[in-house]
């Protein structure tokens, strides 16, 4: 219990510091003057003692000594850089860049090799590429049959989906809007694991048949935004690029599809709405046009498979692929098909040591960059404490230690460090 009202005591003190102030005034002047009458002003000053080192005495037993002192140094270091707002202004751009582009480049490397992808069991994800002889290039697109021979014919996978990304314009009322968007397979959700936090999927047999079925999932992002949240949105109509779409389920906001290089998907439809979402998809047939090569596929490895069994099996699909396009005429210069776990990454296996060596690099400059200029707002700061020599030689000549100016000083430090790593959040952003 003393604890605690000590502790209470102490609290009230610096809540009320200038009235305990005033009050230690007071009372020093009360005793000062009944001294006074006592034996006269000159005997009792003798005798009383200094009274501004009384005072201090005083709140050292009332207060804390330690975090006052600390206050009082970081309001002194206020009004210093305040005073100089030039030498403030460069030390906290020049920390700001540094520790802004570091900021940057680091969160682009933990998003693209160290953070795995955001879905349960991600390594287990695989992306399937092609490498083309004649183009000499790694890419990952394929068409629609090619997807569903693939899709039908492995033996590695649990699920194989597929998708593209495109713009849409969607119609709230009277109000139209650009969204992010993708047509996606009825397993899409499934196969990422990714149920929806309101309604239901695509059902297999949504996307069967080209413009039968016009239903589509929201992100949670754009349901808040344009319906408020309101469950009831489930079963209206939104108008997608002039037809109607029903909705049937909200997308968590954490999704952001697969795309390392597109906008943060808010919309989306089976690949067989193709008619209505694309351009003359109507004169399009591309649910049989096998050499049209618009989705991107990803899938699920069974327990057990590794990456090489199931690049084995592509590459065996990828021949009898060779087989039935030179039977319809067809141009294929895919040379194998390969399967890639994603493991935090979404590059080929050809593109994976380039593209780590890179961002390596990277990394190294733009610590370079952090280093230098850090040398800078050092040398700063020493031309600073040889400008303010004469200041800081007054002070220990009035009693102050070397601790105590040393306090001083890196109270200034940290306060830049702070304005700098608050300005250098800014420098993200724009990064």
């Amino acid at each position: 219990m003393e604890s605690l009202a000590e502790l209470w005591r102490r609290l009230l003190f610096l809540l009320r510091r200038r009235q305990f102030d005033r009050d230690l005034a007071e009372e020093m002047r009360f005793h000062l003057d009944m001294k006074s009458r006592e034996s006269g002003m000159n005997a009792a000053r003798r005798q009383f003692g200094n009274a501004a080192l009384l005072q201090e005495d005083c709140r050292d037993a009332w207060g804390w000594r330690t975090l006052e002192r600390t206050l009082q140094d970081v309001r002194y270091a206020l009004r210093t850089l305040r005073k100089a707002p030039g030498f403030t202004a460069v030390v906290i751009v020049t920390l700001a860049l540094g520790i802004g582009v570091n900021t940057a480049i680091f969160s682009l490397v933990d998003r693209l090799l160290l953070r795995p992808l955001p879905f349960p069991e991600s390594d287990r994800l695989a992306t399937i590429f092609f490498y083309s002889d004649a183009w000499r290039l790694t890419y990952n697109s394929l068409s629609y049959p090619d997807f569903v021979f693939y899709r039908d014919h492995n033996q590695v996978m649990s699920g194989l989906s597929a998708y593209t990304d495109l713009k849409v314009n969607v119609r709230f009322g009277n109000d139209d809007e650009a969204v992010p968007s993708q047509m996606v397979s009825a397993n899409y959700f499934d196969v990422l694991q990714v149920p929806p936090i309101l309604g239901r999927s695509f059902r297999p047999e949504e996307d069967l048949v080209p413009g039968r079925d016009a239903v589509a999932m929201l992100g949670a992002d754009l349901w808040k935004r344009r319906f408020g949240g309101d469950p009831s949105v489930l079963g209206r109509q939104v108008m997608v690029n002039g037809h109607k779409f029903t909705v049937i389920g909200i997308v968590p906001a954490t999704f952001a599809g697969l795309q390392i290089d597109e906008s943060k998907p808010e919309l989306w439809t089976p690949i067989m709405s193709y008619p209505a979402i694309l351009a003359n998809g109507t004169a399009w047939d591309l649910q049989h046009a096998r050499g049209d090569e618009w989705l991107s596929a990803t899938g699920r490895l069974k327990p057990g498979i590794g990456q090489r069994q199931a690049s084995a099996q592509f590459a065996q699909l990828t021949e009898q692929l060779k087989v039935i396009y030179r039977a319809e005429k067809l141009d294929n210069s895919k040379s194998r098909g390969l399967t890639l776990p994603a493991n935090g990454t979404r590059f080929p296996p050809e593109s994976q040591n380039t593209v780590t060596r890179f961002l390596v690099m990277l990394m190294a400059v733009v610590g370079l960059v952090l280093l230098i200029a850090c040398a800078n707002v050092a040398s700063l700061l020493l031309a600073r404490g040889v400008k303010r020599y004469r200041e800081i030689g007054v002070r220990v000549a009035l009693g102050a230690g070397r601790a105590r100016l040393a306090q001083q000083l890196m109270s200034e430090g940290l306060l830049l460090s702070m304005a700098g790593g608050a300005a250098a959040s800014a420098v993200t952003l724009l990064v």
